[in-house]
């Protein structure tokens, strides 16, 4: 295996972990929040328990789909996660 080819996974692996903990934490149930502004004139979004449902099992679904690219871009470079 390369050098470059060292970094890369490095990255990649890096950047799976923070995926797997991110969907680890929406399949725990945090709490999620939407907000719009920055600073001072931040103001909250409220939104009802069946969309915020929907919007957590979408977003699950998203990290499980950018995990499984990880992964396989770990195993192009015959890493196994």
């Amino acid at each position: 295996m390369k050098a470059a080819d060292l970094t890369k996974a490095a990255l990649i692996a890096d950047a799976r972990e923070k995926n797997v903990a991110i969907r680890d934490r929406l399949a725990a149930g945090e709490r999620l929040t939407m907000s719009l502004g920055d600073g001072a004139a931040v103001h909250s979004i409220v939104l009802m328990p069946a969309y915020v449902a929907r919007i957590r099992a979408d977003l699950i679904a998203a990290f499980d789909a950018r995990i499984g690219e990880n992964d396989q871009a770990l195993a192009d470079l015959g890493i196994t996660p």
